[in-house]
């Protein structure tokens, strides 16, 4: 309860309109119970953010565990993560807030390790597709560190791209994309730049993976 009424606050009122007291009121519990779970309210935004890397991380398992080559797999991940993003502009919120290191300083330093822990997990899942692609030869790399910079552009690419367009006046600017479609088409557009074969000319990447998914339930 303090969760939603938290993330619900923080979405309508933004960080600054986030107060302990006006949750305490929302869920008609005294500041003293909320207290007993977060010492304030930038540690209930570290909470928060452990939650919005828990739905990431269910999306990004769920989408990788469906049948098919290591760039169909990631591009389920795609498909899961565009909507998600659309759907759950509170989580977006959350994850921009903690890109602030005075707010960072203040939450637990056990939620921090946790958050940290959760990022190395996505992470891992990542590096594991690439590195069947590299095994199977269906991707090759010019060198081993460039495996880091694929996921750190990639993973920048997915939360970064949402954050600029989760404002109107900012998908103003570009009338011409499609917003929902955002991240898996540019996901596509940096697999075929990687020489990630085959390449999207040659196979339908969004038609398969759409159909697998809705098969198993996803979409």
């Amino acid at each position: 309860m303090i969760l939603e009424a938290g993330r619900k606050m923080l979405l309508e009122r933004g960080y600054l309109g986030l107060n302990m007291e006006r949750i305490a009121e929302e869920i008609e519990y005294s500041k003293g119970t909320l207290y007993k779970h977060f010492c304030c309210k930038e540690d209930l935004v570290g909470r928060l953010m452990i939650e919005t890397l828990k739905k990431i991380r269910e999306i990004i398992l769920k989408a990788e565990g469906i049948s098919g080559t290591a760039r169909e797999r990631m591009t389920a991940i795609g498909f899961g993560l565009g909507p998600f993003m659309i759907l759950n502009p509170g989580h977006l919120r959350t994850y921009e807030l903690m890109r602030i290191g005075s707010l960072r300083e203040k939450v637990s330093p056990e939620k921090l390790e946790t958050i940290h822990d959760l990022h190395h997990e996505l992470i891992s899942i990542i590096e594991k597709l690439l590195d069947e692609a590299l095994e199977k030869g269906e991707l090759v790399l010019s060198c081993p560190e460039q495996k880091e910079n694929i996921i750190a552009a990639g993973w920048s690419m997915a939360i970064g791209a949402y954050m600029v367009f989760s404002d109107v006046d900012d998908r103003h600017v570009f009338p011409g994309i499609d917003f929902k479609n955002l991240f898996p088409d540019a996901l596509q557009v940096m697999m075929d730049g990687l020489a990630w074969v085959p390449l999207s000319s040659e196979r339908d990447y969004k038609g398969i993976v759409e159909t697998r998914l809705r098969e198993q339930g996803f979409l």
